[in-house]
């Protein structure tokens, strides 16, 4: 409903106007939030898709410890590969492309000062503790 002391001593066509020119500004701002809404769900979805995109790369097994966090009944256990490219994990994952729920095998076979070409994904997070996981391996001669 349109107020009417705006648009008094207006004509009819130019309070037909003044309420287009409103009808547009609104409109312009439910667009706008559109836009918005869409450039966040592609960032969202390009991280998502970038975090899971895998990387190769050839290392070597400093060191590999079985890390635990917490006491009691609420303990978590993260299988940890420290090497000369930096520090993995090696955990259980559904996504990723290849799932795995082998983490203790796998990280049983691989040996400290050995050399592996290595498939992961993901990013070092430092603020929530997070390293790349190393989804497959094998090892090659140096």
């Amino acid at each position: 409903m349109m107020d009417n002391y705006k648009y008094d001593g207006l004509s009819h066509s130019a309070r037909l106007k003044a309420a287009r020119r409103a009808d547009r500004g609104a409109m312009g701002l439910w667009a706008a939030a559109a836009v918005g809404l869409i450039v966040i769900v592609v960032l969202i979805v390009s991280l998502i898709g970038s975090y899971y995109k895998h990387h190769t790369t050839t290392l070597t097994v400093e060191h590999k410890e079985n890390v635990c966090k917490g006491s009691g009944d609420s303990v978590s256990c993260t299988y940890m590969v420290f090497t000369n490219q930096g520090a993995f994990e090696l955990s259980n994952h559904l996504f990723g492309g290849n799932a795995r729920f082998n983490s203790t095998e796998a990280y049983g076979r691989l040996k400290e000062g050995h050399t592996y070409k290595v498939d992961y994904y993901g990013w070092r997070i430092s603020l929530f503790d997070q390293y790349p996981n190393i989804n497959t391996f094998q090892e090659v001669t140096p």
